[in-house]
């Protein structure tokens, strides 16, 4: 059971619909409004430091980071899970997309050409997105 500590009672009943809020997002699987992506990244970005081969936690990153519009380094961080994941079937969706959001249509059609090889079922939801 959460404890609040003993506080004024507006303060305290600020801080219960606070943690209502976070719990009702959490319970829908969203961040809530008060955390940040960037606090989130941070975190993934502390776990890589400790297991810079986690696939997951470099996709999870990717993803924040597309998310964020922040595309370049979102590139650098999918091209790390590509090393251990060369085929990854997500990874080279999400790295045609950065590229096409970065305006570099090369290399989106090049990563568009190595995902018809792996999977076409992605190809044809990034041929989608891209065309």
């Amino acid at each position: 059971m959460i404890s609040i500590p003993a506080i004024r009672w507006p303060q305290r009943r600020r801080w219960v619909t606070l943690l209502s809020v976070w719990v009702l997002f959490a319970a829908m699987g969203c961040d809530p409004p008060i955390v940040r992506k960037d606090a989130r990244a941070a975190a993934y970005r502390a776990a890589l430091a400790a297991n810079p081969k986690d696939v997951d936690t470099l996709h999870n990153l990717a993803l924040r980071l597309f998310q964020s519009g922040k595309y370049a380094e979102a590139i650098d961080t999918i091209q790390k899970r590509l090393k251990y994941l060369p085929d990854d079937p997500e990874s080279l969706y999400l790295l045609g997309l950065c590229y096409h959001n970065l305006g570099q249509l090369s290399d989106a059609t090049a990563v568009y050409r190595h995902l018809i090889l792996v999977d076409s079922a992605m190809a044809d939801r990034l041929f989608e997105a891209i065309y």
